[in-house]
């Protein structure tokens, strides 16, 4: 590693932006990459997967300062409570990142797009949030570790993000096929398993112990695992049955054919 270090041009303060771009971006335009190739038989439009991308980035700009806002204004809170408002904020910030972005367009016209969203604005916001903690790193000049801290990051933390909004793109994806009153409580249920996931693995990898860190790490990898291996399995169920079965409970009710609380469903005949 270090030999290899030793051949890449050296941290100045001209190269350190760069150095943060390149290790911020690369490495979860690959996990996209790897996402959006699942859905290649009926691919999202490029705007508005563009859109998710920049608006999730964005969303990460937002949401830093607020929580070093939140740290300032509240400097007595407990560790657990600032793990659970920082993790809130941040599944919030994707969420609305994705609601200004996608889930109103037209291209929002199947149950799993939801998904596919969230996981892009997910992917987005680890970008940039990884770029700026590269930036901080890279500060002191030591580029060894910063690459130590961006395994971490892209082996946990950008893991993390998209996982959590998967939860968030499932709860819009379960609302095809449900009848009005049950709706507007699944989005609420998705974003509370988001903070709570996100929440644990912040506790545990903030702990002392090296086994906590570990068992973070662990967990969001089976998180991640289990939830790929379940969507490959149901992509199918959700983009086919939960479809007709939202066409025919709407029809019957007579009532527009929206996909979800947000979003529209193309008119059939």
């Amino acid at each position: 590693m270090e030999a290899l270090i030793a051949l890449l041009p050296p941290v100045t303060p001209q190269t350190i932006y760069p150095y943060a771009v390149i290790g911020g971006f690369l490495p979860p335009m690959l996990w996209l990459a790897f996402f959006l190739r699942e859905d290649k038989k009926n691919p999202e439009p490029k705007r508005v997967i563009l859109g998710s991308f920049l608006f999730g980035c964005l969303s990460a700009i937002f949401a830093l300062p607020f929580q070093g806002l939140f740290a300032i204004l509240f400097p007595s809170a407990t560790l657990l409570v600032s793990i659970i408002i920082f993790a809130t904020v941040e599944e919030l910030s994707k969420f609305l990142s994705v609601q200004i972005s996608a889930i109103r367009d037209s291209a929002n016209d199947e149950p799993i797009d939801p998904i596919i969203y969230m996981l892009t604005a997910a992917i987005g916001f680890a970008a940039m949030e990884n770029t700026l903690y590269l930036i901080d790193y890279l500060n002191d000049f030591d580029l060894l570790n910063s690459l130590l801290e961006r395994g971490k990051r892209f082996f946990g933390a950008t893991l993390l993000h998209i996982i959590s909004s998967v939860f968030v793109g499932i709860s819009l994806t379960l609302s095809y096929g449900k009848r009005k009153h049950w709706r507007p409580l699944l989005l609420p249920i998705g974003l509370a398993c988001a903070v709570a996931l996100h929440s644990l693995f912040n506790i545990l990898v903030t702990g002392t112990g090296s086994k906590d860190t570990l068992f973070g790490f662990a967990l969001v990898w089976i998180a991640f695992i289990v939830t790929l291996v379940g969507l490959e399995f149901l992509k199918d169920y959700i983009r086919e049955y939960l479809q007709k079965r939202e066409l025919k409970i709407k029809q019957q009710a007579g009532e527009p054919l929206v996909s979800n609380p947000f979003g529209k469903l193309p008119d059939t005949k």
